[in-house]
């Protein structure tokens, strides 16, 4: 990559954290601006905060620091696009304009707001190809082969549920859907499928079959091991190629203890 400095917009989680380690360990110059709003790394830099998010007070920023790229980082949960007090008055005017809220639709429009502002969007995956899950059994026995039917039934729907951007999550057990995931995130989406049933149960993440990676892209962490371990452990599926695993160290342990296997799987077509 040529670009030597550039502005990292911090959303919630490590995400940012990762991105910006991984970039001064290339060389790059990295400014931060964060949301006071949003919990992030506590060692991630904050060389500005925002206490609301707007592009006019984004492209202050850039001019200020004189940057022409930009990168987005971290999830942005989508109840924050439902509470004015933390959009600036061009976003809500925006969003007034826009009649379809889905993620997808607001990102485009957002994006192309930035381009014709003359700055150039940098991709988070652009520092984060080694952390991509590999078609493989990472850790903990292979599921068995009533688990590879879950699995296979469970990708397609995983996959019907993102490209149609409800969520990316979906829990279930012989076939039997215990819960899909919506605005309220994986980990709550596994509580209610687990608080359904006893022991082991299947968990498939899977990404749009035509993933957005500049900013959205399905990621596995500690947490979501965690809970499926104490829940009675279980199979965590994530598709090969298109799901982040930022802390694979933390994620290997928590499922040895919590007798979780996480596999990367391939496409539906590949399976």
């Amino acid at each position: 990559m040529s670009v030597e400095r550039f502005l990292l917009i911090a959303g919630e989680g490590g995400i940012p954290a990762l991105v910006y380690r991984q970039a001064i360990r290339r060389g790059h110059t990295v400014k931060v601006a964060s949301f006071s709003f949003f919990k992030t790394d506590p060692d991630l830099p904050r060389d500005h905060v925002m206490e609301f998010f707007s592009l006019d007070v984004l492209f202050a920023i850039l001019e200020r620091f004189d940057y022409s790229h930009l990168c987005l980082s971290g999830k942005v949960p989508r109840g924050t696009l439902l509470e004015s007090a933390r959009l600036g008055e061009d976003l809500l005017q925006s969003l007034k304009r826009c009649e379809d809220w889905r993620d997808g639709p607001l990102l485009t429009a957002l994006f192309e707001r930035i381009r014709q502002a003359g700055y150039h969007l940098l991709s988070p995956l652009d520092f984060l190809q080694e952390f991509l899950t590999r078609p493989e059994i990472i850790v903990g026995p292979g599921p068995t082969p009533e688990e590879w039917e879950d699995i296979r039934f469970g990708f397609s729907l995983a996959r019907f549920l993102a490209d149609w951007e409800v969520g990316q999550t979906v829990v279930l057990k012989r076939k039997a859907v215990l819960s899909v995931e919506a605005a309220e995130g994986t980990n709550e989406a596994i509580r209610r499928g687990v608080a359904l049933t006893r022991g082991r149960v299947v968990v498939i993440k899977a990404a749009r079959s035509y993933q957005d990676g500049m900013v959205d892209f399905p990621t596995a962490g500690p947490e979501t091991v965690r809970l499926l371990g104490e829940s009675g452990g279980g199979v965590l599926a994530l598709e090969a190629g298109k799901t982040l695993i930022p802390d694979l160290a933390t994620v290997i342990k928590l499922a040895g203890e919590g007798r979780v296997s996480v596999l990367g799987v391939a496409g539906k077509d590949e399976m």
